[in-house]
């Protein structure tokens, strides 16, 4: 585990998603370390976690970065409605939900900055 999030940490281009693969073992180590420790964790410290832990989980799941996905809901209505021909998307690739959020309107081109990697 500690391996890999060094190996991970040399490259100069970093992103969470690397990791993802360990978080069952990091699960498995910290759920092992809290039963290890819960005969002498007080009431107020799992109070305090629950105070901690819920507001993040909701703030990182309903709030955090959820731009495109609003745009990509706007967007759909906006072509539902007939009031848009096409959408150019000016971001990297594979940054918005692009199709998934707007199956099922009319046709129309939805095009996007392509993420070719240079061959020469």
């Amino acid at each position: 585990m500690f391996g890999t999030i060094i190996l991970y940490s040399i490259p100069g281009h970093k992103e969470f998603r690397f990791i993802y693969p360990i978080f069952p073992i990091i699960i498995a180590y910290a759920s092992f370390g809290l039963k290890e420790c819960a005969h002498s964790i007080k009431p107020y410290l799992i109070l305090f976690l629950l105070l901690f832990n819920v507001p993040m989980s909701y703030y990182f799941t309903q709030i955090h970065q959820r731009g495109v996905i609003d745009v990509a809901d706007y967007l759909r209505h906006e072509i539902q409605s007939s009031r848009v021909n096409g959408v150019l998307f000016l971001m990297p690739c594979h940054s918005t939900p692009y199709q998934s959020r707007i199956h099922g309107t009319p046709h129309i081109p939805l095009n996007f900055l392509t993420c070719e990697p240079p061959l020469k």
